[in-house]
């Protein structure tokens, strides 16, 4: 089901080891043997092939090979976060589909950067066979095109043209998220998230249009993915002339950083701040943390993530499959009304 909007795009065809013999003019035979090492390949040849090899973005896969040899199943998939428990959620619900079909994960822990989440995608493809989920990824689309002509590839909480995707409507949640607040009765309120790449624009876009759908001037705090920059963001935010009644946080993550911060500067939760965040994972469900957030079904992403990945594990190419949950708002103790 594509609820997306957008046409769905082809997969990408996964790149073979014919492709290369016929970019280089070479036998099939011959470009197994350069890739493999194998002496009876002049260096003029073997460059010829490597070249070609590098063009076309083809990977060979040494364990993937020895693992196929013994008939073994195996699915990579790569989280962005391992601090951030939705992508824990997300591997849960991954792990019963693939444990399901006698499918073995192997699992990639990246940080929230391009450049370190290259180093480790990199290492996962060259150990992985299958297909390779990826959760949270900062990679932008034109590199996950290039990866998944090596391997078939699966994104979750993004939608990507031309690859497989499970994602929850974030702009949908960051409007019920918005929204929830000015009912309570606020006025001026602030998001918290990070403007670069902008990868994942639509929690923050939905914030933005509700605010001016309500007359309010939006107030977009730049702060990183992470628990220590949200809280030194929100203590300086909140030591400001104009200090916001509630915080809109990207995530559940940077929510507790800003709750933090409100505690050191001896503001109470909800009387003096409100603050919401994203994803309903464990540590905003506990009492005395009890902070309102948006569920995206994390489990029910991963569950659909390895659907695919183990759907294309077999088929290869035809149309991508896009698929886009509906989240909802859980409301708890840290939402307090403005009179």
């Amino acid at each position: 089901m594509n609820k997306s909007g957008a046409q769905p795009a082809p997969i990408a065809r996964r790149v073979t080891m014919q492709d290369v013999a016929t970019r280089a003019g070479v036998s099939r035979a011959l470009v197994s043997m350069a890739i493999r090492g194998m002496e009876g390949v002049s260096a003029e040849s073997k460059a010829l092939i490597l070249d070609a090899a590098a063009e076309l973005g083809y990977r060979h896969n040494a364990v993937a090979a020895q693992l196929a040899a013994r008939h073994s199943k195996s699915l990579g998939f790569f989280l962005l976060d391992i601090y951030n428990e939705v992508f824990a959620d997300i591997f849960t619900g991954l792990r019963t589909r693939a444990e399901a079909r006698d499918t073995r994960v192997v699992l990639s822990v990246g940080q929230p950067s391009p450049e370190a989440e290259r180093r480790h995608v990199d290492g996962l493809l060259t150990a992985q066979v299958g297909t390779v989920v990826f959760a949270g990824t900062m990679l932008p689309d034109e590199a996950l095109e290039f990866i998944a002509r090596t391997v078939p590839v699966v994104t979750v909480t993004r939608l990507v043209p031309g690859i497989d995707s499970v994602a929850c409507d974030d702009y949908l949640g960051g409007d019920l998220a918005t929204k929830h607040l000015l009912e309570a009765g606020h006025r001026s309120v602030a998001y918290f998230g990070p403007l670069a790449g902008g990868l994942y624009p639509d929690r923050r876009n939905g914030y933005r249009n509700a605010m001016e759908q309500a007359g309010l001037q939006p107030r977009v705090i730049d702060a990183e993915l992470n628990q220590l920059d949200a809280a030194r963001a929100a203590t300086e935010l909140l030591q400001s002339e104009h200090r916001p009644t509630a915080i809109f946080a990207h995530n559940d993550i940077m929510a507790i950083g800003v709750m933090e911060a409100a505690a050191e500067l001896g503001l109470d939760i909800p009387k003096d701040l409100s603050v919401i965040g994203y994803d309903d994972t464990r540590v905003s469900r506990l009492h005395r943390v009890g902070l309102t957030s948006v569920n995206q079904q994390a489990s029910r992403l991963g569950e659909i993530a390895g659907d695919l990945a183990l759907r294309r594990m077999n088929e290869q190419g035809g149309v991508a499959q896009h698929t886009l949950l509906t989240p909802h708002l859980v409301a708890r103790s840290t939402v307090g009304t403005v009179s």
